[in-house]
């Protein structure tokens, strides 16, 4: 005969679930999104870049030249005069691409003396930076 017992059978599994594995993930997903969160560099001067009907995407391995609102050159996000733009071209290849960043507001006379360095070190790859339109 079997025996009836007011207590209740004991489970198979612990009361409490076992949440470490759950901590793990989550702490691993918010690391990769902190690192993989900074996509883009911040850049050296505040600027808004003209906008774009078809944007392309930019090469990665792109030489960085930023042009301000006052016409001040910054390469690779370091200021530099434009006399020192030769010295900097010397030792790239020619056919390595210069993303030129600039405001879109800017006049263009402040524009062409950055070009104009640029043509004259032999430099024929030039990527325009935009942003695309709404």
């Amino acid at each position: 005969m079997k025996k009836l017992s007011l207590q209740p059978a004991p489970s198979q599994r612990p009361d409490i679930e076992p949440v470490l594995p759950l901590i793990n993930v989550v702490f691993l997903l918010l690391i990769f999104f902190m690192v993989a969160g900074r996509l883009a560099p911040q850049l050296p001067a505040e600027i808004t870049p003209p906008e774009s009907e078809t944007a392309k995407g930019t090469s990665s391995e792109a030489i960085r030249l930023v042009v301000d609102r006052d016409g001040n050159l910054y390469w690779q996000d370091v200021p530099m005069a434009l006399a020192d733009m030769p010295d900097r071209l010397d030792g790239i290849s020619k056919d390595r691409p210069i993303q030129l960043l600039t405001d879109g507001d800017i006049p263009i006379i402040l524009l062409r003396p950055a070009l104009a360095a640029l043509r004259d070190a032999g430099i024929t790859d030039v990527l325009l930076v935009t942003r695309s339109a709404p």
